[in-house]
């Protein structure tokens, strides 16, 4: 059966939490997928798994650790790189049947969680077996993100961000909004059945009160609209400079390109939030060899979040080809190990 375990992977001034969905007798020595949540590096939480990357995980006896980090920009590129490299170390030693032999790690990343996931890939040691992008952001050096592109229908007033931005606030690890995220954050493990099917029968249970407090509410609403603003305004090249990869790939010879973990790419054609030519530009420079990119057509950003295999809502067919290539690729990495 599937079970959810919570664990403390590091504290960096707060405690740092992530959750791992792992069959309740789990298998030594199996690969774990370490997944970094979306929501812009400045929200939502580690509870915003796709149902169907639990699935996938779970047949696949890979316990997926799903991980919290301190968010931007009360944290800076420092603290994100020191907390995805702890949840990378604690994922290489979690639960070892020998203590001379780590895991080895699939890296995986929703929307700027691949951001997170990309710095692994370029600086892990060892180098994670795959990694796999969910639209993600691989770098902030596209055009888009420096052309003063207005996402939304009008700018948001620097009033709107303003709780979001003040450098005198405390760290923060991002959490679920009650009812929030369209879905992202309401996978229970009760959902699945023993084979890691869909239990047509599961009922959700009640959502679970807003209890914020109205500063709290403010403050969430305002990191909310901070990635379109910060996009607006030009700011994310500058902001992640210093673990962006991608302001060095066109100088990476042909060598250092082979180094790269292969990577398995899913997006959708309409994403108007991380648009497909993001994706398109990783495999372009690292090779089709090296990266496949599956496109489901017509879907926007993330559509996926809340599905499951089973599900055969429109785009779901991209997803289960890029679970597919995962599969394939990992076993061939293992193989070569």
């Amino acid at each position: 059966m599937l079970e959810k375990i919570t664990k403390v992977y590091a504290n960096h001034g707060i405690p740092i939490k992530c959750d791992i969905y792992t069959a309740s007798e789990p298998v030594p020595d199996a690969p774990v997928a370490l997944f970094f949540h979306a929501g812009a590096l400045t929200g939502w939480g580690r509870d915003c798994v796709p149902p169907w990357l639990v699935q996938t995980c779970y047949k696949q006896k890979w316990p997926l650790m799903s991980a919290s980090y301190r968010l931007m920009p009360q944290t800076g590129t420092d603290g994100l790189a020191e907390d995805v490299t702890a949840a990378y170390k604690f994922a290489q030693n979690w639960d070892c049947s020998s203590s001379e032999k780590k895991r080895r790690v699939i890296v995986v990343g929703a929307s700027a969680g691949f951001f997170l996931a990309s710095f692994l890939g370029r600086t892990a040691s060892p180098p994670p077996l795959a990694l796999l992008s969910i639209a993600g952001i691989n770098s902030f050096t596209h055009p888009f993100y420096a052309s003063s592109t207005l996402v939304t229908p009008e700018p948001t007033p620097d009033a709107d961000v303003a709780p979001a931005q003040d450098p005198s606030a405390a760290p923060v690890v991002g959490r679920s909004i009650p009812n929030g995220h369209d879905g992202a954050a309401d996978f229970c493990v009760a959902a699945l059945r023993e084979d890691g099917s869909r239990d047509p029968d599961f009922c959700p249970p009640p959502a679970e009160p807003d209890t914020r407090s109205d500063e709290e509410r403010r403050l969430w609403d305002a990191r909310a609209l901070l990635y379109r603003y910060l996009i607006h305004r030009n700011r994310w090249p500058g902001l992640t400079a210093a673990l962006d990869g991608g302001r060095e790939w066109t100088t990476w010879s042909a060598a250092r390109r082979a180094r790269w973990p292969p990577t398995v790419v899913f997006h959708g054609s309409a994403d108007a939030a991380v648009p497909l030519e993001v994706s398109e530009r990783l495999r372009d420079v690292m090779g089709a060899e090296r990266v496949a990119l599956f496109v489901a057509e017509g879907r926007d950003h993330l559509f996926e979040r809340a599905l499951f295999l089973e599900d055969e809502e429109p785009g779901m067919d991209a997803v289960r080809d890029a679970v597919a290539k995962l599969v394939e690729v990992v076993k061939a990495a293992e193989a070569a190990a």
